[in-house]
């Protein structure tokens, strides 16, 4: 009967401290036994983790936050060069807002949530040489703590790349046990702090809740061969993409070919890209991104050097190598938060060696509905189905 049903529930504290009149942790995160974007040495079951500081809810919603993988947390992309560090780190946090002039009681769990810059909360915290670096000015580099003046950066070095405490060790030993206990892969909320009356010589590390990922589902079932097995057409075949399942949705490809590439006009050709993206930005389409070289290189003769919002709409994107133009694959490291947070697919084909494929006299044949000095714009015949086998790292687009 339903009057005789039952329903657990669990009542958990709220890891964190007060500073300031805000609380909040030293550390959120989410942790995966799955990196869909392995980079680098960098293995697929390696697993990857996001952390923030403060509330977890800049993870959860696709912020700025610290990507690591929890075998090699001292190799972290942010952090390999100051611009990066500067560009794509967390500069906002939550936390909750408990000082009386603005605590209210509500059932909306969110009305008490503060989105504050991270200099706001700086002065407050206790224990900032745990969680920041600092960027010199003077010498043009990031230097661990907070002794030397200039903008502060959330890097956590002093956990991840000095090892005061073992927090990469003990997440990956977390999954691991949860992994083989649920017999599945899995994703993991976690958050730590210093422990209230420690001295700051302990962290606490609270596992909020574990989840499966389910590899059950129609697409972790399938491989690259079964999916082009149902398609009529591939104009696309890489050996080397990063990114996991079906992308959909794309009804045009902007294709940079060969004939039309010139490594002194890159800039250019950026240009003309961008005017095309917030064309097809203004229409609601997404579209296959497909170009020579390194995507966003600062180096033009690299690439072409896109920002990501000349290219915001793409939803896939290829870069290849061909004749006389050979550059080592970029692996999408420029904007590589962006792709990683929006699910974007990154491929990489090489013509020259015949490593992958990309069928131009099949995509040229199209209708095509732009015709600029450096791309081409076509419409495709009915919607591109792309489809990225997170095991093998191969992926196939087509029809």
């Amino acid at each position: 009967l339903q009057s005789e049903e039952k329903m657990a529930v669990v009542v958990q504290d709220l890891c964190g401290s007060v500073h300031g009149g805000l609380f909040y942790p030293m550390i959120s995160g989410v942790a995966r036994s799955v990196n869909f974007y392995p980079i680098g040495n960098e293995k697929t079951e390696d697993g990857i983790v996001n952390v923030v500081f403060g509330l977890g809810k800049a993870v959860v919603e696709g912020g700025h936050t610290l990507r690591f993988s929890p075998r090699y947390p001292k190799r972290i992309l942010q952090l390999s060069q100051p611009e990066l560090s500067l560009r794509d780190t967390q500069t906002m946090m939550y936390a909750m807002d408990l000082r009386p002039s603005a605590f209210k009681i509500s059932r909306n769990e969110g009305v008490n949530l503060v989105y504050v810059p991270i200099s706001e909360a700086l002065g407050q915290y206790d224990y900032p040489e745990m969680v920041f670096s600092t960027y010199d000015e003077s010498d043009g580099r990031v230097v661990p703590g907070v002794d030397v003046r200039g903008r502060r950066i959330v890097t956590f070095g002093a956990l991840l790349r000095y090892g005061k405490f073992p927090l990469a060790r003990a997440i990956r030993e977390i999954m691991d046990i949860c992994c083989q206990e649920l017999s599945c892969q899995v994703e993991m909320e976690f958050a730590a702090d210093i422990a209230e009356g420690s001295g700051g010589d302990r962290l606490t590390l609270r596992l909020l809740q574990v989840r499966p990922i389910n590899r059950h589902s129609e697409e972790t079932e399938m491989s690259v061969e079964d999916v082009r097995g149902t398609l009529s057409k591939v104009y696309v075949h890489s050996g080397k993409a990063l990114g996991a399942g079906f992308i959909r949705e794309m009804r045009h490809i902007v294709l940079v070919p060969p004939e039309l590439f010139d490594a002194s006009t890159t800039r250019e050709a950026a240009c003309e890209l961008s005017k095309i993206n917030a064309s097809l930005r203004e229409k609601g389409e997404s579209y296959l991104l497909i170009g020579p070289g390194r995507w966003g290189s600062a180096d033009r003769n690299l690439g072409i050097p896109v920002a990501w919002s000349d290219i915001s709409e793409a939803k896939m994107i290829v870069e290849y190598a061909m004749e006389g133009f050979r550059v080592e694959p970029s692996q999408g490291t420029h904007f590589f938060q962006n792709i990683t947070s929006l699910g974007v697919g990154y491929l990489n084909v090489d013509l020259y060696t015949k490593d992958g494929r990309i069928d131009l006299e099949a995509i040229q044949a199209m209708n095509c509905v732009y015709e600029g000095d450096y791309a081409l714009v076509y419409e495709t015949p009915s919607q591109l189905v792309a489809f990225i086998d997170r095991d093998s790292g191969q992926a196939v687009v087509g029809i």
